[in-house]
């Protein structure tokens, strides 16, 4: 894994953001082969970019048994819990799990569950249990407008598709930024997953396996760069234009801020980026996005 220094901008911008989703594709690792990394990347020197552990509910169970086997378990991990589509059996898991970990290995700090209509929102968070985050899955298509509004009224946060392993899970840039857009206006966070796991948007293959398809993957510096333009002064433009931008030309991390084209993101604009409106990014990868960003930061 490429070293990163970690400049006060960088530390700003990143920390945390890379929410750990190895068991998820295109890496779909053993339980065992995910926990044994997530502990070698909390020992890395990059271990301020790192987020939480996610998990799927239905394999809570193994994890708890895995993490005995983790080369270090001397702290609590975070963990975001998917819910699934038993969303009644996810909490009975949940709950399960809760009560099994009290060896205090974790800490679940946040729930994600996907919703087809703004009405789920409102039947599942009376369902949710209290003390965590809840991060709403939106549907690629939207509307976004009512989703947001029905998330902003629980207290929720939305979760949106970036990509997947086939082109048809990307989402039109459009469709992102009007999920960034109506985020912001209802005063929701969000996080992203799934084909982000490079620093600048670019054609990359859909998968691990020899031979993989290419297609072109949005660039998380992209995303929290067009987020950031949305916040300033709502150029929705001016955005999309930052997130289909794939010529690493165009950035530039320096000792000030963030540059995009000329525009400068400082410190205080990009921390009040991620702390109100881009969380995290879920990705089955960690070495990629640090050797990303590290590859612009040089």
């Amino acid at each position: 894994m490429t070293q990163l220094a970690p400049a006060p901008v960088l530390r700003t911008a990143f920390r945390g953001i890379v929410d750990y989703a190895g068991l998820f594709p295109p890496a779909s690792r053993s339980m065992s082969e995910a926990v044994a990394r997530y502990a070698g990347h909390r020992q890395s020197a990059a271990r301020w970019m790192l987020g939480r552990f996610v998990v799927g509910a239905a394999r809570l169970r193994e994890l708890h048994d895995a993490r005995g086997t983790a080369p270090s378990v001397a702290d609590r991990w975070p963990l975001t819990v998917t819910l699934g589509a038993d969303v009644v059996d996810g909490l009975e898991r949940l709950a399960d799990f809760s009560g099994r970990a009290g060896d205090e290995s974790f800490t679940v700090a946040s729930l994600e569950v996907k919703v087809a209509t703004p009405d789920d929102v409102t039947r599942l968070a009376a369902r949710l249990p209290t003390g965590v985050e809840w991060y709403f899955e939106v549907p690629i298509a939207g509307p976004y407008a009512p989703f947001a509004a029905a998330i902003a009224e629980v207290g929720g946060r939305a979760k949106v598709r970036t990509g997947g392993v086939t082109p048809e899970l990307f989402p039109s840039a459009g469709a992102v930024i009007e999920l960034v857009a109506e985020a912001a206006a209802a005063a929701i966070p969000f996080k992203a997953t799934a084909g982000l796991h490079h620093a600048i948007r670019g054609n990359f293959p859909l998968t691990y396996a020899a031979g993989a398809p290419q297609h072109t993957m949005y660039g998380f510096i992209n995303l929290l760069l067009a987020t950031a333009l949305v916040r300033r002064d709502g150029d929705r433009a001016a955005a999309r234009t930052v997130l289909l931008d794939s010529d690493p030309a165009s950035f530039r991390i320096g000792e000030d801020g963030v540059f995009w084209r000329g525009r400068r993101f400082d410190d205080d604009e990009l921390g009040a980026t991620r702390r109100a409106a881009f969380t995290s990014f879920g990705s089955c990868s960690f070495r990629e996005p640090v050797d990303g960003l590290a590859g612009v930061a040089r």
